[in-house]
């Protein structure tokens, strides 16, 4: 019965239970009544007349089956339809997003497969997703490294990206594939990131606008074999003839306790090698190792550890750095208050070196000063600097014993300034003048990494302790460690060379040092509040570096050592140095890393002073990039506006090797000041660092963005809650009745009835 039904309606009967009629001819109904009427009216006229007398019920009956039939033509013409409710499943898209970075090329999966090789098998193999997606959704695939790109095929997929943003990655998909009704995102990933965006919050962001975000893992989440350099740094700039240190970060995984070497090569040639205990497993150690510099310019070297034999990572295993040698002298200006053995052994120490200018003015009797290391006839004339753009043409300031009453306040406060603003290195050296009360509370006592007292604030036998009395230096823990006080090319040589110093005489007593300073020697015997009272003491001061060696003996170093010991003049040269080496010129440059990998972006900033040190906004910057292959590009940097005298830029890196920068900046006055600096462009293995997949990320993901996080082999279940996520929505279908069979039955009847009985009664 039912499908007798089926076959007069055209359609199942239960589509016609809730449906809707209505006429596709665009005509009103009062229209339709009106032609619906004249219908009647001229069927009743046709029956008015008939050849053979008919009853009035037989007229009635044949003007009633007329008027249907001529009713129903009418009402098929005026296209009846029929409006039904169906539930459809909507057509939804599927973006796949494949993590394309160095770190899938890691083959720590069965069988020797490597993440990436499993990632292709699991998308593009037999049975693959695209296939078994392809068949309910619109499928886009993409890489992702720093940014997206859409894939075409598994060639597309070379895992050669040598950095990861999967939170970048992400929202420039969503933003390719806006407006498409996405059932969600599929992230094939070892969770590696080095970005810093929070693809976490991406992922949030995602499921706000109702697209999940699923994650697939790859590789092994611990119990990796690896030993990895992690991080190497070391200062950018170096002088000439100077011990600097390396340090090295090691960290290692799935080793029991042992030792390794740590190699740093300058091309062939190996420079420094040390054997060092590996640790527990997973705990990064930092590691020092010092270097001497030898050459002028800039020089790359590798750091590396050898490779294990069954290492699974062996790209973490080296790095390289680059240090500059600064070429510039630094103007260091001598304050000294009469001729003597200290003054005299400190110039001598540092004659020849070519990084430093010792320019000096030593007070020789009565109104009579010596002026020596002057460029010109007019330098330090009038004595010592009046204004600051004099003063602040120097890198680092030595005040010998010279007393206070020497100085003018606006001097004193000068010199203050120049450590904190400038940037300078401020020293002052012990003598019979030196640290005397008159400096207590001045601007000099503020720049001091020690504090200095009253004699009636010291114990008895404190006071007046700058006389004859010898003394070994004792190094601390601090000094012993500090490159600046370094005499030996590693720790033991260092300490037996110290050992051999000849003692000091004569000791300038202070307090104690200030919070924040670091005390490098310290008196043998000699302690104020159970303290040894420091002779060597440093500290950084504002923008600079301040320092105090409270004794005037170190020239018997050099007059009781042999001739060929050079362990005074390289004393010397170092505090000089590390003094004047921070101090800033008018064009400071810094850049945001050590270095660089292939592709990345470098950030810069410049900080601009005009002769006093002050910050300049409307100056006219510009960098020029020059790389390996000697292409030039010039950029304009930008004043921030927040910060007074800071100009910044970015630009990317390309080629691998030694990149230079140039910065000019023509002041107002129209004077040009210039600065430059080397930096590296490496092949980055920061993918290969701390490289187990991050199975806690990709789950926080996946939870963040509504979704959930799977094994490489757990495609199955992916594919089922995909599936599972297709939205069934109700659909008005328009279906035209004037063509079922039933019509047409209805007509048919119609007709032969009507014409039945007329024929039955004779009628034409």
């Amino acid at each position: 019965m039912t499908a007798f039904l089926e076959f007069l309606l055209g359609r199942p009967p239960a589509e016609w239970v809730g449906g809707k009629l209505y006429f596709g001819a665009p005509v009103h109904v009062i229209v339709m009544l009106g032609v619906l009427a004249a219908i009647i009216g001229a069927v009743w006229l046709f029956y008015r007349n008939t050849t053979i007398a008919a009853g009035g019920r037989l007229k009635l009956l044949l003007i009633a089956l007329k008027s249907a039939v001529l009713a129903a033509l009418l009402a098929c013409l005026l296209q009846p339809v029929l409006i039904t409710a169906r539930s459809v499943v909507q057509q939804h898209d599927v973006a796949i997003i494949v993590d394309n970075s160095r770190s899938m090329t890691i083959r720590d999966i069965e069988n020797d497969r490597s993440r990436g090789e499993v990632a292709v098998d699991l998308l593009y193999g037999v049975n693959g997703l695209m296939d078994r997606l392809g068949d309910d959704f619109h499928v886009h695939t993409f890489r992702i490294g720093a940014g997206s790109h859409p894939v075409a095929g598994p060639q597309d997929l070379t895992f050669t990206a040598p950095r990861t943003s999967l939170a970048e990655g992400l929202k420039q998909v969503a933003r390719t594939l806006k407006g498409l009704p996405l059932a969600g995102l599929i992230l094939l990933s070892d969770g590696g990131d080095n970005s810093p965006q929070d693809p976490i919050r991406q992922a949030k962001i995602l499921q706000i606008n109702e697209t999940p975000v699923f994650s697939v893992g790859f590789g092994k989440p611990a119990t990796l074999q690896d030993r990895e350099i992690s991080q190497v740094t070391v200062a950018r700039t170096v002088m000439d003839e100077s011990i600097f240190d390396v340090n090295v970060t090691v960290r290692q995984r799935g080793y029991a306790p042992g030792e390794f070497d740590i190699i740093i090569e300058d091309g062939d040639r190996v420079v420094a090698r040390e054997t060092v205990p590996s640790g527990a497993s997973h705990a990064a150690r930092r590691h020092t190792l010092e270097l001497y510099s030898e050459d002028e310019g800039s020089r790359v070297y590798t750091v590396r550890i050898p490779t294990a034999e069954d290492e699974i990572i062996v790209q973490n295993n080296q790095r390289s750095f680059i240090v500059n040698k600064l070429s510039r002298k630094s103007d260091v200006l001598y304050i000294e208050g009469h001729p003597r053995n200290e003054y005299k052994f400190v110039r001598r120490a540092v004659e020849g070196d070519k990084s430093l200018r010792l320019v000096s003015y030593l007070k020789t009797g009565p109104h009579k000063f010596l002026r020596q290391g002057i460029e010109s006839p007019q330098e330090l004339a009038a004595g010592f600097p009046a204004t600051k753009a004099d003063l602040y043409q120097f890198a680092a300031i030595i005040l010998g014993d010279i007393p206070q009453s020497f100085f003018t306040a606006n001097q004193l406060t000068m010199i203050r300034e120049f450590v904190s603003e400038r940037g300078g290195g401020f020293l002052m050296l012990g003598g019979s003048t030196a640290f005397e009360e008159s400096f207590v509370g001045s601007p000099i006592a503020d720049a001091l990494p020690v504090v200095l007292l009253r004699q009636a604030q010291l114990p008895a036998h404190l006071r007046q302790r700058a006389g004859g009395e010898k003394f070994s230096l004792r190094l601390t823990d601090e000094g012993q460690a500090t490159s600046l006080l370094r005499l030996g090319l590693d720790g033991a040589t260092n300490r037996r060379q110290w050992q051999k110093m000849p003692q000091l005489q004569g000791f300038n007593v202070t307090g104690p040092a200030k919070p924040g300073a670091t005390v490098l020697a310290v008196h043998p015997t000699l302690s104020l509040h159970n303290e040894p009272l420091p002779v060597i003491a440093a500290e950084r001061y504002g923008r600079g570096r301040s320092m105090v060696i409270a004794t005037a003996s170190t020239w018997r170093w050099q007059m009781l050592l042999p001739h060929e010991d050079l362990s005074h003049e390289r004393f010397w040269r170092q505090v000089l140095r590390w003094l004047a080496a921070a101090a800033p010129s008018p064009v400071e440059l810094s850049l945001d890393k050590e270095s660089y990998g292939e592709g990345e972006q470098a950030d810069v900033r410049v900080r601009v002073s005009d002769s006093t040190y002050a910050p300049v906004n409307d100056a006219a910057v510009w960098l020029k990039l020059t790389d390996p292959a000697g292409t030039i590009q010039d950029i304009q940097l930008e004043w921030t506006i927040d910060e007074d005298g800071i100009y910044s830029g970015t630009f990317s890196v390309t080629r691998e090797g030694i990149h230079q920068i140039e910065v000019a900046a023509t002041m107002p006055s129209g004077a040009v000041q210039e600065n430059s600096t080397n930096f590296l462009v490496v092949n980055s293995v920061v993918e290969f660092i701390d490289s187990d997949m991050d199975a806690a990320l990709l789950k926080a993901m996946a939870g963040a963005g509504g979704g959930r996080f799977y094994s490489d082999s757990q495609a199955d279940k992916l594919v089922n809650d995909l599936k599972r996520l297709r939205k069934v929505v109700p659909v008005n279908v328009e279906q035209d009745i004037w063509d079922m069979p039933a019509v047409l039955f209805l007509l048919g009847g119609l007709f032969a009835l009507e014409w039945l009985i007329r024929r039955t009664k004779g009628m034409s």
